[in-house]
């Protein structure tokens, strides 16, 4: 279990505080509101799990 929270734990990437102000801004053409919000899947989720492999298979096979 404690494999599981380190995992879930890693972020990828940290973001700027400026850019992160910038995206809290009211936008002309999409509010934040007005879109569904999901949040993202657990890093040791196996949704995580499939998107990862499938990421690895692409980066293979571009090696052939």
């Amino acid at each position: 279990m404690s494999d599981q929270l380190d995992i879930d734990s890693i972020r990828y990437g940290e973001v700027n505080k400026s850019l992160k102000e910038k995206a809290a801004e009211k936008s002309p053409l999409l509010s934040l509101g007005d879109i569904e919000y999901k949040p993202f899947n657990s890093n040791s989720s196996k949704e995580t799990a499939a998107e990862l492999s499938y990421i690895n298979k692409i980066q293979n096979s571009e090696h052939d």
